[in-house]
């Protein structure tokens, strides 16, 4: 079989793609209002961001956080949980809320005549959340379902203990477990809200068919009187990363999950877009070197990929398949062969072609419509990009070279940086691990085991 890479199409004017000019306000209790006009449909788009997220978990019981975010809208000091969605119903809109590990989010659409009423429930929902206990019980109960159920999952399980090699104690590395959610009370996600949800370090972005005047009298009138959350601490424990060979025992598992990772920079770091590049290549996608050599050429797993978790303070490079058991050993050969090749030599000009194409052409698509766009100057704000940053993003992506790809991955692609957690049957993957000499071994839930 000839390995013929397909080139997207792109139209070149997609690649021509600028964001409009936004008017910012700064409130005096330290939100920031981001305005743009677009008045092509009769819909108004919000778009409600602030610093902390998943990672504010380090000072409550892990998946709090979540727990609290997915529960802001189900009762507040004004409305039932029914009466609120009754209200988001009525003006045929959508509203909801959400976390990352460094951000929390608010998002909502609602037809132009009903944008005061669309920003109001969006105030209610982040400004006077009540986390009633029958609700919550209900939630909590799911997630602890949730996790039960993942534990089925030898990938889930993986990805779960590369998550803690590669960023413990920092809580980036923080996992939530039945016992963790089981502690989450009201109280809790009451106190957690009152030091973490407030308009210090907050973003609101408003647009769609609606002027700045009219955008900036309804955030005043919604946000403007918003008490400064009380602060919670960001001084979180630094990363003490040390690479590791970690076995995870599933005993009769008849597949194995095989992962990758080295520790990367932060998101804002310049070296960003030409990794990203890097990891196109290398596995991006079904067009990727490990997805063909794997998959295609040595049929040992359905897919095989990369990708790249950079966020505020730190990030990780993770490559994994799911495998037969009895070919786990080939697997990771076949992985450390192909490391090895793109820290070896330049990629060729025909797969730094396509994988330029591949990250452009997507980029517009993600910002034809005032939402996608309302997400984009979101993230510039939260992340502190430059004004400028979208507009020459194309530009950046074009000008990375073969050479660069190769810095990339010789930087951060190294053995003596790589952790490997593979997920299996210790009986019978460990006498495939052979090249490796230091071996930890731990059942599912994190417990040494004694190695053979």
């Amino acid at each position: 079989m000839t390995n013929k890479i397909i080139h997207p199409p792109i139209d070149q004017n997609m690649l021509e793609f600028k964001l409009p000019s936004a008017v910012v306000k700064r409130f005096e209790n330290g939100l920031t209002l981001i305005h743009f006009h677009r008045s092509d449909i009769p819909k108004v788009y919000f778009r409600l961001g602030i610093l902390g997220g998943e990672k504010m978990d380090f000072s409550e019981a892990a998946g709090s956080v979540d727990l609290m975010s997915g529960m802001m809208k189900k009762g507040t000091k004004t409305r039932t949980y029914h009466e609120f969605a009754e209200a988001v119903d009525y003006t045929g809109g959508s509203l909801g809320a959400s976390a990352s590990r460094d951000f929390f989010y608010g998002q909502g659409g609602f037809l132009s005549e009903f944008a005061g009423d669309g920003l109001g429930l969006m105030a209610d929902m982040f400004r006077n959340p009540v986390f009633p206990e029958e609700q919550l019980v209900r939630d909590r109960d799911r997630s602890i379902a949730d996790l039960e159920n993942e534990k089925s999952s030898s990938g889930y399980i993986g990805r779960k203990f590369m998550t803690q090699q590669l960023y413990s104690p920092h809580p980036y590395g923080l996992s939530a477990t039945a016992e963790t959610l089981s502690s989450v009370t009201a109280e809790t996600l009451s106190k957690l809200h009152a030091r973490t949800i407030g308009p210090k370090n907050a973003f609101l972005v408003i647009t769609g068919d609606i002027v700045f005047e009219k955008a900036a009298q309804l955030a005043e009138d919604m946000f403007g009187d918003w008490e400064e959350q009380q602060g919670a601490s960001m001084d979180f424990p630094k990363l003490q990363y040390a690479p590791d060979v970690l076995l995870v025992d599933r005993p009769g598992s008849v597949q194995s999950s095989v992962s990758f990772g080295v520790p990367l920079f932060s998101r804002t770091d310049e070296r960003y877009i030409r990794t990203r590049l890097c990891n196109q290549i290398l596995g991006g996608g079904s067009s990727g070197r490990l997805f063909l050599t794997l998959r295609e050429e040595k049929g040992l797993t359905y897919g095989a990929y990369s990708s790249m978790d950079v966020y505020l303070e730190a990030g990780g490079w993770i490559s994994s398949a799911e495998v037969r058991g009895e070919a786990t050993g080939e697997a990771i050969d076949g992985f450390m062969d192909e490391f090895d090749k793109i820290r070896s030599e330049e990629v060729s000009a025909d797969e730094l072609k396509s994988a330029k194409r591949y990250i452009a052409g997507a980029f517009p698509m993600r910002c034809e419509t005032p939402a996608g766009m309302a997400n984009l100057f979101l993230l510039q704000s939260l992340y502190g990009f430059p004004e400028n940053y979208w507009n020459n993003y194309l530009d950046e992506i074009e000008s990375v070279t073969a050479a660069d790809v190769l810095q990339s991955a010789t930087e951060f692609l190294r053995d003596d940086k790589m952790q490997i957690v593979v997920v299996g049957d210790a009986a019978t993957v460990l006498p495939q691990l052979g090249r490796y000499q230091d071996i930890r071994v731990v059942d599912v839930d994190g417990n040494e085991k004694q190695a053979g």
